[in-house]
């Protein structure tokens, strides 16, 4: 797999399986040597597709996991497997983005089945993907990328309260061409976690529209776990739709805000178009 630089069209914004009152995905049982049960995520897809953007992390606090997952197709009881079983893996912090073809045809109902893995918060994006996999650089947070002329990561203010979000932060005034795919990196800024803070998961959604009327276009969700006073870097590479001129902005919500320090999200970006 690259590193999903894909010709891609997308055919639905919404991310099936997250759950914004919780800052968490679907939960997906693994199970011992044999494949758990399909578990729903998507009732009736909006459009025909040949594959997903798959998000996944650990549901408990893991020093690593591993498993196999796939992706099926049908009503309940007469579920048809659709994908290939591919590997999930991630360390503690839960975070991983792939993408997986898989066809399927409007109106049907998508479900997913795990084995030999821990119970995985998982969601998934369709898209219809067509062309070779090329994309350039259109836009970036960082100089040496030909962005905003700054390496400093733009800084996100802790949410007040658990499962709820943040404001929305513009991150670029004006998209200067389409955009396709974004490329984006988190981690706290200046070690402000202070040790013994724990794990939780959060909701990082991505949006466009004037100030005080930004509406949703994407978002991703990961398992922040740590024990010291940072984590590591968390790396998305999902599909949006930005126009030119758009104004771009980002917001997050955490499962634990009431319970942790206060601390601030880091984050980069690169902004791609797809030719």
């Amino acid at each position: 797999m690259s590193r999903l630089d894909l010709q891609a069209r997308i055919v639905n914004h919404g991310n099936y399986g997250l759950d914004y009152a919780t800052s968490l995905g679907t939960v997906v049982s693994g199970a011992s040597g044999v494949w758990g049960n399909w578990v729903e995520i998507i009732p009736a897809l909006p459009a025909t597709v040949n594959g997903f953007f798959v998000i996944c992390g650990p549901q408990f606090q893991n020093p690593a996991y591993g498993g196999f997952l796939r992706i099926g197709a049908g009503a309940t009881g007469s579920e048809r497997q659709i994908s290939r079983e591919f590997l999930i893996t991630a360390d503690a912090s839960g975070k991983e983005v792939q993408f997986v073809k898989a066809h399927a045809n409007a109106g049907e109902r998508i479900s997913v089945s795990l084995v030999t893995a821990p119970n995985t918060y998982l969601s998934l994006i369709p898209v219809f993907v067509q062309g070779a996999p090329l994309a350039e650089i259109v836009h970036s947070s960082m100089a040496e990328l030909g962005g905003v002329g700054s390496d400093t990561a733009i800084a996100f203010p802790y949410p007040t309260a658990d499962n709820a979000s943040t404001a929305w932060t513009e991150i670029c005034a004006a998209c200067p061409a389409e955009v396709d795919l974004a490329l984006v990196g988190l981690a706290n800024v200046a070690g402000d976690r202070t040790g013994g803070e724990g794990d939780e998961s959060i909701i990082v959604e991505l949006g466009v529209g004037a100030a005080g009327s930004e509406t949703r276009v994407s978002a991703f969700h990961t398992r922040i776990q740590s024990w010291s006073d940072s984590f590591n870097p968390s790396m998305f590479e999902i599909p949006v739709a930005f126009s030119k001129g758009d104004r771009v902005s980002v917001r997050w919500q955490s499962d634990a805000a009431t319970l942790h320090t206060p601390w601030t999200l880091g984050m980069r970006y690169t902004f791609k178009k797809v030719r």
